[in-house]
């Protein structure tokens, strides 16, 4: 298991994901984030992919749908 930390870059709010060996190698074979960490929620897959939060994605680009 394997802890990554993520920052947004706009407001600094953290948050720690733990993945597996089998996900990380796969993450750093370019496979997608949604592909890999499923039971992610979209807010997270955002910071994890943009490191932009989703209370920080909702201000600069409106409420999600």
């Amino acid at each position: 298991m394997l802890e990554i930390k993520k920052e947004c870059r706009i407001c600094g709010r953290q948050k720690i994901f733990i993945v597996t060996n089998d996900q990380a190698g796969k993450l750093l074979q370019g496979e997608l984030v949604q592909n890999v960490l499923r039971d992610m929620s979209i807010d997270d897959r955002e910071l994890y992919i943009s490191n932009v939060c989703g209370i920080c994605f909702d201000k600069m680009f409106g409420q999600k749908e």
